[in-house]
């Protein structure tokens, strides 16, 4: 019994070149394979069409806001 199954029995799959590495980002202008914050994103984009980190907020951020605007409104 082989480690391996013959190349005509394994699983293909259907990334065969992942995205992130071969995008180009058009403020640092040439290929990264993360994000380096440089773009102001758009709903939750960069200019370069990956999700941009910087953009996202997390569940605390989203509670820090909503009780900042809470507060700042009853003053």
């Amino acid at each position: 019994m082989a480690l391996l199954r013959p190349k005509h029995d394994r699983k293909r799959t259907s990334i065969r070149e992942r995205p992130f590495s071969t995008l180009t980002c058009p403020l640092n202008g040439h290929q990264v394979s993360w994000c380096r914050e440089l773009c102001e994103p758009v709903d939750e984009r960069g200019q370069c069409g990956r999700l941009a980190p910087h953009a996202m907020l997390g569940r605390t951020q989203l509670a820090i806001a909503t009780y900042n605007e809470r507060t700042k409104g009853s003053k």
